[in-house]
């Protein structure tokens, strides 16, 4: 434990507030995992704190929450607390300071989260999350239908644990994910995709198949079939969302390189040949043979991708044979020559032109770009 985090907890004690590290950290230390994901809870309530620092922020102050900034660092204390009814699946309505930690960990989602620390690195178990850590189990603190019934992104976030760690999730939490799937309609889509990016940087190999499709058609309908196809292919997180940006037309707040990446699956796929790359790497190059087979519905050939990939592949237009000064000489100026230079290599990745200068030049001058 760093010496600041032990300073800050010690300013909570000597005026005699208990202080506790919560959550990701703790867990991630057993594991023997670095970790940055620093949360702390306490006895003292939001007005309390507020009054031991001078430099606050009222974040999370409705449910408890204050920010503090601590020798040029922020750092997120929660009260201690039982939470009330929840509202759309997602967030409670109230909260109710508790007295102890032993009651705000019962209100967390997974055994693994529900550990704490103090500040001499003691550890407080109160559900059996070190157990659990051990066994490399995902299991919910409490009855798992209602902890999902209370927040529907808990699901998510345990099949991004259980991808992540490569733990197995725990029979009856994982029956709760497939009957509570319906309940992610309620959370929002830019939550769900943002834990779907997650969980599509790790392998699924952990999961139970039946429960993931069932998670995964709540999120993504249809489009959900493709998604196994492109994972056995280790498919980017952005190479899938590119493609069920066309398999789903979902209304999902895609990112510039995801559309970018979507655009040229879409392009590719209609042309006669479907090896057409221009300024990418060999992996970025086959992965989009692999997206744009996935998205045809053909099959996959990953040497085949290969062998066009070697053979006409041009990496930049700077290892063209030819320059734009050799295009200024036969006549070119301004934007034509970019032209010419990316038309040459076009022709060039589709075999239609040889990467040698007398090829190119003639291609050039003969004005078959464009």
């Amino acid at each position: 434990m760093e010496q600041k985090i032990q300073d800050f907890m010690a300013v909570f004690e000597a005026q005699g507030f208990q202080i506790y590290i919560v959550g990701g950290y703790v867990r991630d230390s057993l594991m023997k995992r670095i970790s940055n994901d620093i949360d702390f809870t306490s006895n003292a309530t939001p007005d309390e704190i507020e009054r031991l620092f001078p430099q606050t922020s009222e974040i999370g102050k409705k449910f408890g929450t204050i920010g503090v900034y601590f020798l040029e660092q922020w750092f997120e204390v929660t009260t201690f607390r039982y939470e009330q009814a929840y509202i759309n699946h997602r967030k409670p309505v109230s909260v109710t300071y508790g007295q102890s930690l032993q009651d705000d960990v019962q209100r967390r989602d997974f055994t693994i989260n529900g550990l704490a620390m103090d500040r001499c690195g003691n550890i407080y178990d109160y559900v059996n999350g070190n157990i659990d850590i051990d066994a490399h189990v995902i299991r919910t603190i409490g009855n798992p239908n209602n902890r999902f019934e209370e927040d529907a992104i808990r699901i998510l976030r345990g099949i991004r644990f259980a991808c992540r760690f490569q733990f197995e999730i725990e029979k009856q939490t994982m029956i709760a994910m497939s009957q509570s799937a319906h309940l992610l309609q309620y959370v929002s889509t830019e939550r769900i995709k943002k834990e779907w990016e997650n969980i599509f940087q790790h392998s699924f190999t952990i999961l139970d198949e039946q429960m993931i499709q069932n998670v995964g058609r709540s999120c993504f309908r249809d489009g959900w079939k493709h998604i196994f196809k492109a994972k056995e292919y280790s498919v980017t997180p952005t190479g899938i969302f590119a493609l069920l940006s066309l398999m789903t037309m979902q209304d999902w707040k895609y990112t510039r390189e995801e559309k970018r990446l979507a655009k040229r699956i879409k392009q590719t796929s209609q042309k006669a040949q479907s090896i057409r790359y221009l300024n990418c790497t060999r992996s970025e190059a086959i992965e989009l043979g692999i997206l744009v087979g996935i998205y045809l519905q053909e099959e996959i050939h990953i040497q085949e991708i290969s062998n066009v990939y070697d053979t006409y592949y041009v990496y930049t237009l700077k290892e063209l044979a030819i320059s734009a000064d050799d295009c200024k000489q036969v006549g070119f100026h301004g934007c034509m020559i970019a032209q010419a230079l990316q038309e040459c290599a076009q022709a060039i990745n589709t075999g239609a032109l040889v990467n040698e200068r007398g090829a190119c030049l003639l291609y050039v001058e003969e004005g078959r770009y464009e």
